[in-house]
């Protein structure tokens, strides 16, 4: 395996900080070996945090879910990663906003 990604669907819908059960989760997933946590379900992005030189990136928010109600709940993220062997790093990141169902660049 050349880099560990650990995917989870976690968190409280809508809530735009992540949770003290997700940084254990996200923390505990890097301390066994991961190098990259990427987590989703909230519907909200959520921040990224580096652990031990690895990034937890909490929530990636909407990109395509289109729900009526606060605009807070259309927000999303796009990730650039580089992954090499044993390491991954956020490049760059951007912000988007979801409308009709479309990602619109925030």
């Amino acid at each position: 395996v050349d880099c560990l990604v650990v995917s989870l669907h976690w968190g409280q819908e809508y809530q735009a900080r992540p949770s003290a059960r997700q940084q254990r989760l996200g923390r505990a997933a890097i301390d066994a070996g991961a190098d990259l946590v990427l987590g989703h379900h909230p519907h909200v992005a959520q921040p990224i945090e580096t652990y031990r030189g690895k990034p937890i990136v909490y929530s990636l928010g909407n990109a395509i879910f289109d729900r009526e109600g606060s605009a807070r709940w259309s927000n999303g993220l796009v990730v650039r990663l580089e992954l090499g062997r044993d390491r991954a790093r956020v490049v760059d990141k951007k912000g988007i906003w979801t409308r009709a169902g479309r990602p619109v660049r925030r």
